[in-house]
């Protein structure tokens, strides 16, 4: 059976994640990310799918090469990350979260709201320069060239703690 309105917001309830319903299909939330930030997200349920996206996450930086070093490194990620993605809409980036509503159970839809949050935490471009990327420590300065472009390697900084509590 499909996720319901009433099932979801059950879900938010128990988990303890404070929740604000905009209109039928829509909820906002949020939680403090280390260093005192707080990271506000969208929740929106279909017929078929239940959407939990941060947006924007960060916004394109102005500067070809600075663009280009981060779009490769979202796609690194998107090919690294499980169960969440990175996009862009319009100039800004987008992390998102889709789950089928079909047989969704209240631990699946607990671990899409885990991912939001830890992939937040892990992965947060520093405004507006955007070149605190977060990268693994095996991954080298070298491996971040955009020479189509004429870029210089872009030096990206270290990962974050995981998110510390509830907005």
């Amino acid at each position: 059976m499909p996720l319901t309105d009433k099932a979801l917001e059950a879900v938010l309830a128990a988990d303890g994640w404070p929740f604000e319903r905009l209109d039928a299909t829509t909820w906002h939330s949020g939680f403090q990310a280390p260093g005192e930030r707080q990271v506000r997200f969208f929740l929106r349920l279909t017929d078929n799918w239940l959407f939990l996206t941060i947006i924007p996450f960060a916004v394109l930086p102005d500067d070809g090469a600075a663009e280009c070093a981060l779009m490769r490194r979202l796609l690194e990620l998107n090919r690294r990350i499980t169960l969440a993605k990175f996009a862009i809409e319009h100039r800004e980036i987008v992390l998102t979260v889709e789950l089928a509503t079909q047989d969704l159970t209240p631990n699946q839809i607990k671990d899409g709201l885990d991912a939001l949050s830890l992939y937040t935490s892990r992965h947060h471009f520093a405004s507006p320069g955007l070149l605190a990327l977060t990268m693994s420590p095996d991954r080298r300065d070298d491996d971040h060239r955009c020479d189509d472009v004429g870029a210089a390697p872009v030096t990206l900084g270290a990962a974050g703690p995981t998110v510390s509590a509830l907005w």
